[in-house]
């Protein structure tokens, strides 16, 4: 229990949202009665809280400063929708379909048997459910946000497909059936996520800011997509751009501090030579340059 209630913590820590599952958690052991588990989670996920207070203090100079303003922007009012959109409910029907494995869908009924038997449901599902109700009914929605739920739904239907086979007595059909569900995990479920993830772009950041760089301007990509900090690995200064106009791409060409670029696609290649970049690489549809 403490150590499981220290982990939901630090997975709210981790991103915020992941709150929902401590809410339907711990609204899964009340249900279930398990009163000392209960308490010795909310012991380690109270210390995990009390850490994250005491650094937005030191940071923000408020306890609790960063996840209070993520649930304002995002939850109690509608600047999140108003900034990047608002979808109906039916907007994850699609990415659902395409994103859960055919085997999966065999631990459906698997599970309404489960808790019509034990009237339970299994921890997993439980905070899928809650977090996916909760997705429904936020306005602004993305594929994305699917994924926490997704996974946790599959690792419930596993364990419920994997004791239904383990059941079958006839050793035949049961390894043929075992066999077909594994085949059918690798068959991959086309369309999902729907964007560009641009792995290329991943690679090629990775690779332009190893070595002597000490600047990077990555073009056509977004702030948002970019990145940053956590694909480069390393304290050096970086800025995205879209066209040879923004300011971010003027500015990167006027200081010497910035002698590596990527670019998707070739967008501003010639401007990019101009200022004295050269071409060094090609990693899929980016480029890498350089500059002395």
């Amino acid at each position: 229990g403490l150590l499981g209630g220290m982990a939901l913590g630090l997975a709210v820590v981790t991103r915020y949202p992941s709150a929902l599952f401590v809410l339907g958690a711990l609204g899964w052991l009340v249900g279930a009665r398990r009163w000392r588990v209960l308490a010795f989670a909310c012991v380690g996920g109270v210390g995990v809280a009390l850490g994250l207070g005491l650094l937005d203090w030191l940071t923000w100079g408020t306890p609790f400063h960063s996840f209070l303003a993520y649930v304002r922007f995002n939850v109690l009012s509608g600047e999140a929708a108003a900034a990047f959109g608002a979808s109906p409910p039916e907007f994850y029907a699609q990415p659902l379909l395409r994103a859960v494995p055919l085997w999966a869908w065999a631990a459906v009924p698997l599970s309404l048997a489960s808790l019509l038997r034990w009237r339970t449901l299994s921890l997993p599902l439980t905070c899928a459910a809650v977090y996916t109700a909760v997705l429904l009914a936020t306005p602004h929605k993305e594929e994305r946000f699917l994924y926490p739920a997704l996974v946790l739904g599959l690792l419930a239907a596993a364990s419920q497909l994997a004791t239904a086979l383990m059941s079958i007595q006839r050793p035949g059909l049961r390894g043929v059936l075992t066999f077909s569900a594994l085949w059918l995990g690798f068959v991959r479920t086309g369309g999902f996520p729907s964007q560009d993830l641009r792995r290329d772009q991943f690679r090629a950041i990775v690779q332009a800011t190893r070595g002597d760089a000490t600047g990077l301007l990555i073009v056509n990509e977004g702030l948002w997509g970019s990145g940053g900090f956590f694909y480069i690995g390393r304290n050096i200064p970086w800025r995205t751009c879209d066209w040879p106009r923004d300011a971010a791409f003027q500015a990167s060409m006027r200081d010497p501090t910035f002698n590596r670029a990527v670019t998707f696609e070739g967008r501003a290649l010639p401007e990019l030579q101009a200022a004295g970049f050269r071409v060094a690489r090609q990693v899929g549809r980016e480029t890498i340059l350089t500059r002395d």
